[in-house]
């Protein structure tokens, strides 16, 4: 069963959107486990990144995270109903009901509208703890359609956290699932590829805000590494991968079994480039890849 780094829909739908331009800081309440909590959804609709940060356990701040933050489209919103708060000496819980219409807003994927928060205190100050990377890392698994909520404030948390070794153990499984084939580092950059128009397009409102033209102008603040843009066996091509124009401007929700459609593929002007032993890479719009034959190609969806 392939792991999907379903990221937009499921983490990055929320997460980078909570980084754009900042207003006034305000320091956090962290006196009570209520006020950790509140003070992370009033940061989140504020947009303020040091009180998210304050208000979660091992978190700081990222400079991949700050560059997706200076996007300042859209403009979504947390609002809590209620919280029941359960505390024993320096550890509790709070049961958190959100608004169901405004969780709608943050993307395609589904949130509950009710969860559990865990809270630790130290220091005389309460913050949320994050999930465990392996915890974390199921419920991205999770593919764009699946019927699995999501708890957002525990994500969204995590994030701060989490989002250097979810990015180390996603191109450590691009590495290993590409390992059969011979030529990982293919795979492995078209999964980067895939990644970073991922989160691109969750911090432009869910939309693929990129097109051939500007494509590595656009994707270089999300993957950094300019080397993901060329094959080794592209015998000096300067960029041996090329993106289906056909998805640029649509919105990632909108996109119709996703899993079949063509994000990035390995070529130009729409034809494969079949480099490694009859087979051409190519990524998809729910995040996965594949070492196609002309076979496998014909089946393969260009049109959303």
């Amino acid at each position: 069963m392939r792991r999907l780094m379903a990221l937009p829909a499921l983490l990055l739908a929320f997460a980078p959107a909570c980084l754009f331009a900042q207003a006034e800081a305000k320091a956090p309440d962290r006196s009570t486990p209520e006020a950790a909590v509140r003070s992370f959804v009033d940061a989140f609709n504020r947009f303020d990144l040091d009180a998210l940060v304050a208000c979660v356990a091992g978190a700081k701040k990222n400079a991949m995270l700050e560059e997706m933050g200076k996007n300042t489209e859209g403009k979504p919103e947390l609002v809590v109903s209620a919280i029941e708060v359960k505390a024993d000496g320096d550890n509790a819980t709070a049961k958190v009901k959100l608004d169901p219409e405004k969780l709608k807003a943050l993307g395609g994927a589904k949130f509950v509208a009710e969860e559990t928060v865990k809270l630790k205190r130290t220091g005389g100050a309460w913050q949320i703890v994050p999930m465990e990377l392996a915890e974390l890392m199921k419920f991205v698994g999770q593919s764009a359609d699946s019927q699995q909520a999501f708890p957002v404030l525990t994500m969204m948390a995590s994030m701060f956290v989490r989002f250097e070794e979810m990015m180390a153990q996603g191109a450590a499984e691009a590495r290993a699932g590409a390992a059969t084939t011979g030529k990982p580092d293919c795979m492995s950059n078209v999964k980067q590829l895939c990644l970073a128009g991922m989160m691109c397009a969750a911090d432009f409102n869910d939309l693929y805000a990129f097109s051939p033209a500007n494509l590595k102008a656009r994707l270089m603040p999300y993957s950094r590494n300019a080397r993901i843009f060329a094959c080794p066996n592209a015998k000096g091509a300067a960029a041996a991968y090329a993106m289906n124009p056909a998805v640029s401007a649509k919105k990632v929700s909108k996109i119709v079994h996703p899993e079949r459609l063509v994000l990035f593929y390995e070529g130009a002007g729409g034809k494969l480039a079949y480099r490694h032993k009859g087979t051409a890479t190519v990524g998809f719009c729910d995040g996965h890849v594949e070492q196609v034959t002309p076979k496998r190609a014909a089946s393969i969806r260009w049109k959303p």
